[in-house]
């Protein structure tokens, strides 16, 4: 399976140097993150989603990416938020049914 990179250019950028081949990089607004979000293929297991575009999202698109285990949809800022720790916690504990100490 597959992991991919889902923000703005920056946040694309910062992936694909760390070795992500597969990134989707889109202007920060809500009908281009959805259409990104929806052109998402098979044999994607991980999408590492930017918490800007996330935030972009209605609600229910919001629980819906929350929900998913496949692709499992892992939240996070290049700001380096000490708040998302325990969400990413909580996503890795529901995906795979371990809790990371």
């Amino acid at each position: 399976m597959k992991i991919l990179a889902l923000g703005d250019s920056l946040f694309c950028t910062a992936f694909k140097l760390g070795g992500l081949p597969d990134v989707i990089p889109v202007e920060l607004k809500e009908e281009n993150v959805k259409a990104a979000m929806n052109s998402i293929g098979e044999g994607i297991g991980m999408v590492i989603l930017q918490d800007k575009a996330f935030n972009l999202l209605h609600s229910k698109d919001k629980r819906a990416v929350e929900n998913s285990t496949e692709p499992l949809f892992v939240i996070i800022s290049l700001e380096g938020d000490e708040e998302a720790v325990e969400p990413i916690k909580a996503m890795v504990k529901r995906a795979l049914g371990i809790e990371m100490k």
